[in-house]
């Protein structure tokens, strides 16, 4: 029978009331001006309704469902919940995610009861929305990996609640759900080329006015790339509004104060604007005799962070790498091969890879451009009293204070560039990264080492993150390309050219074969795949091929299976991101399954036979493009 149990409501702000009876609490948050409940008592019961009672705010539940002993871990969830510094409706969606676990849960009949039965269910709840994610777009149930990521994510947070664990030790029990990333090309050639020779003149023109000690007004001359010649009386271009545009002329001269007056025939007018100028002649004054003055500060961090962009479209470094590289270490280098340029290196620390030291290259074409940076570097030093910064970019914010580059810096550097020069095609760090891999590839005519070499990554990130070509590369181009990350996929998932796999005497039945596995956490690797290789995961059929358990029988049955995925997987490319996408991820599988067909056929030469006729049958099945759609 379901009925109605006393609440006891807390709202999510009261921090001081005791969660004295968790199964009849409910919490309260205040969302865009409404009240909103979640009824976290009703997760201590194994029966509870989806019903909403106007007159209630709590879910009816059969009160002979309590569950004890889930008691203290739904106490511990709502403690963690009202301790959260997240804004409180960031909280109550946490709440609803974490409500939908235990609705699966007791779905499944899970006691959730002890800590086993918590690991357990939240790791049967992580293969339910992997399985999700696979569901074809539409399907009931389907769900995009970036919200089935969310929902696990909150999941995992209540089970560090619940067992009182920290997040990295739920992490090593409970895998995490890998959202798929838009992929951004790399842009033309040309347009990231012009893009960073402007980032150069303007860096050039400005560091020029500042180490020489040139006065304002001066000129930036970008007619060259065709975006026209622009007065700079101050580090920001004057708007045409401003009256202090008329004070100058088009080749940087300043405006005679008896030609202004002449222009006014109205003397209030005429006072009025003769006051603004004797202001902004003192005021250029003070930028032309102080060193330290705010305007040329800002053109200093103009000119860094333009450097900087073009630094990284150059060398090809990321963000975090390069706002932090040691520019003083900058010594000659040698390539590690013909294919790659002499030049001068930095050292520098990759943080996403566990602090690796990294060692950024450029062309002594481009030295030149960093030696007048050095100078740059060096004025900003002795001029604004800092001490000398072991970070090779700094940002300059007053008297003896700096600070390193960051996003914010890129931000402010956009929205300067494309207020003075509306028409400019702006690239992202990480476009002119991927450029650069780009370049680094056709320039080594297609040595993927030499592109990771050059990106100072390992060679299977350089294959994954960097390998969309431009539109305007040519198609012959794209098929070389292709052939040889589709060959680099294969041999980096393995360390031994042959890798065996056991035929027949199979304890169990699964999709891609049969299985000597006792349970899911038996799942591993066989001997000889790399890291780069799938990892075994028994909800995904394709990975089973990788496992050390995964068992063949030579029958017509599990030849039907492994054909089948030999035949449908090339039909998921048209759902991969790209092409270097699909060869990264299924030619190592595609390669896995002729591996165990040609031992197959090894040990049992009569079964070619059979083999062949199950290849023929599923290439003349109406259904495989569908049936792909589940791969």
């Amino acid at each position: 029978m379901m009925e109605y149990r006393p609440e006891i409501i807390i709202h999510i702000t009261d921090k001081i009331t005791e969660v004295l009876k968790p199964e009849m609490t409910v919490l309260e948050f205040d969302i865009d001006n409404s009240c909103r409940t979640c009824d976290v008592g009703s997760w201590c019961y194994s029966v509870r309704s989806n019903a909403r009672n106007p007159n209630h705010k709590s879910r009816s539940v059969a009160k002979e469902s309590i569950v004890k002993d889930r008691l203290k871990y739904v106490e511990r969830i709502i403690e963690g919940l009202r301790a959260s510094t997240y804004n409180q409706a960031t909280v109550y969606s946490h709440a609803g995610k974490i409500a939908r676990f235990i609705d699966f849960a007791d779905s499944k009949g899970m006691s959730l009861s002890n800590d086993k039965d918590w690991i357990e269910s939240v790791y049967s709840y992580y293969e339910h929305l992997v399985l999700s994610t696979r569901l074809a777009d539409g399907t009931e149930g389907s769900l995009k990996e970036r919200s089935a990521s969310a929902e696990l994510s909150s999941t995992k947070k209540a089970l560090a609640w619940a067992l009182e664990l920290t997040d990295n030790e739920v992490s090593l029990k409970i895998p995490h759900i890998k959202e798929g990333k838009s992929e951004s090309l790399p842009g033309d050639d040309l347009e990231r080329n012009q893009f960073v020779q402007v980032l150069l003149a303007i860096f050039e023109r400005f560091t020029d006015i500042l180490i020489n000690e040139k006065p304002f007004p001066f000129v930036l001359d970008l007619s060259h790339w065709g975006f026209g010649k622009h007065v700079f009386s101050r580090s920001s271009h004057l708007s045409k509004a401003s009256y202090t545009k008329s004070f100058v002329n088009d080749d940087a001269g300043i405006v005679s104060r008896e030609e202004v007056r002449g222009r006014y025939t109205d003397w209030r007018e005429c006072v009025g604007v003769m006051s603004v100028y004797d202001n902004w002649i003192k005021r250029l004054d003070k930028t032309n005799s102080l060193n330290t003055d705010l305007q040329r500060k800002s053109l200093y961090n103009s000119a860094t962070y333009c450097y900087y962009l073009a630094f990284i479209g150059i060398v090809g470094t990321n963000n975090g790498v390069t706002s932090a590289l040691r520019l003083s270490s900058c010594e000659k280098s040698e390539p590690i091969n013909c294919k790659a340029p002499r030049g001068y290196s930095f050292t520098g620390l990759k943080v996403r890879a566990g602090n690796k030291t990294v060692y950024p290259t450029m062309g002594k074409e481009f030295y030149q451009f960093h030696k007048k940076y050095e100078k740059l570097r060096q004025w900003g030093e002795i001029e604004f009293d800092l001490d000398v910064q072991r970070v090779g970019f700094f940002r300059i914010s007053g008297i003896g204070k700096c600070a390193p580059l960051n996003k914010v810096s890129i931000d402010t550097l956009k929205e300067w560039l494309i207020g003075h020069l509306p028409n400019v095609k702006w690239h992202t760090p990480r476009e002119l990264r991927k450029g650069v891999s780009w370049s680094f590839w056709n320039l080594s005519n297609g040595d993927i080492n030499t592109v990771a070499w050059k990106l100072q990554n390992d060679v299977k990130t350089t294959l994954k993150s960097y390998s969309n070509p431009p539109k305007i590369a040519g198609l012959k181009e794209l098929s070389t390309f292709m052939n040889e990350m589709w060959n680099e996929a294969i041999d980096s998932s393995r360390s031994a050219k042959y890798i065996p796999v056991q035929i027949n005497n199979g304890l169990h039945k699964t999709p891609a074969g049969h299985c000597n596995a006792n349970d899911l956490s038996q799942a591993k690797r066989s001997e000889g795949f790399t890291d780069s290789a799938p990892e075994p995961n028994c909800s995904r059929s394709e990975t089973c091929f990788f496992c050390r358990h995964y068992v063949l029988h030579a029958d017509e049955e599990d030849i039907h299976l492994i054909t089948s995925l030999k035949v449908l997987l090339p039909y998921a490319q048209k759902r991969a991101a790209n092409e270097a996408s699909y060869a990264i991820k299924f030619a190592p599988i595609l390669y896995r399954i002729d591996e165990i067909l040609e031992e197959l056929i090894k040990q049992f030469p009569a079964k070619k036979s059979l083999v062949d006729d199950a290849m023929n049958k599923v290439l003349n099945s109406d259904n495989k493009c569908d049936t792909a759609n589940q791969v």
